[in-house]
């Protein structure tokens, strides 16, 4: 039974959350670009979503503690879905602690191959997680989060709250989820998040299963862009700048992972596609795609 939660803390262990703040005078900063990446890959770090048979082991077992330790590899680093010019791989280390009363907390950190310093920041969460009594198959979540940056790093968004609502069908093989997002700090943002997602079953025993579980994710946010205006007074240029604030569409993610389990072992290989959507002065955004490579095995407590 154990092996179900391992597929709880990774199975969506893939982007629910996402924020961007696009900041423009002429051209778009990298390093800005960075600090946005640090809160749209790893809001809360999810730990929101449970498995199909989670409900059945709940039933089965009273009280149970489960550790649950990852690796996520992202063939390439972008920020809400743009690409910034820089080809890098991130690495994601978790540990992730649940138990049977609905309690969770986790410590996660993320690894740039080309930013200095490479290590960016550690995130420290914790939340609440449970199915409604009389309609099971409908769960909610809440969750609180600190980052801890690295030196030289002035993301302004040193705290995360949010929840989430997830409806599965009762084979649950479909389903759909709504999740917010309160970040805040020295600055203050939030955003929303739609998902909607399916769990094709390849292959399933005692030991092992394999399935195909594609989604697509839609972000809407609150955003910050900057906008210079250049006018000539007295034969001097003189550039104005204006701050706008907008809610609007962010990104849609397009993914096709793997997932692959055995006893408590977990091994997540997906392909995302990122659609981004323009924002501010943006034009003629490509999309971005990237693999990603998930390895996690749970100990029972």
């Amino acid at each position: 039974m154990a092996n179900f939660f391992g597929r709880f803390f990774l199975i969506h262990m893939k982007k629910y959350f996402l924020v961007f703040t696009v900041l423009f005078s002429g051209i778009i900063i990298a390093q800005e670009k960075k600090a946005e990446e640090d809160i749209s890959n790893e809001i809360l770090d999810e730990l929101l979503e449970v498995d199909e048979d989670f409900q059945s082991v709940l039933d089965s077992y009273l009280n149970f503690e489960f550790l649950y330790v990852s690796i996520d590899y992202n063939s390439n680093s972008y920020f809400s879905g743009r690409d910034i010019g820089i080809d890098q791989f991130n690495v994601r280390p978790q540990i992730s602690y649940f138990n049977s009363k609905g309690f969770f907390a986790s410590i996660s950190g993320v690894y740039y191959q080309e930013f200095v310093p490479n290590w960016d920041y550690t995130n420290i969460a914790i939340g609440y997680s449970k199915s409604f009594k009389n309609v099971k198959n409908l769960r909610y979540s809440v969750s609180a989060s600190h980052y801890i940056y690295a030196e030289g790093n002035t993301n302004p968004f040193k705290y995360a709250a949010g929840g989430m609502l997830s409806l599965k069908n009762k084979k649950r093989s479909i389903g759909t989820s709504i999740s917010g997002t309160f970040l805040f700090g020295k600055d203050e943002s939030f955003q929303f998040t739609s998902r909607t997602f399916a769990s094709l079953n390849i292959l399933k025993n005692n030991k092992h299963s394999l399935k195909l579980a594609p989604h697509v994710s839609l972000s809407i946010g609150k955003q910050t862009y900057e906008l210079a205006q250049t006018r000539l007074v007295r034969e001097e240029i003189i550039t104005d700048y204006t701050l706008n604030n907008v809610f609007d569409l962010i990104n849609t993610e397009l993914a096709f992972p793997l997932q692959y389990n055995y006893k408590n072992l977990d091994i997540d290989l997906g392909f995302y596609v990122n659609l981004p959507s323009e924002i501010g002065d943006e034009i003629n955004l490509k999309s971005t795609n990237y693999w990603n490579l998930s390895l996690g095995y749970i100990f029972d407590l």
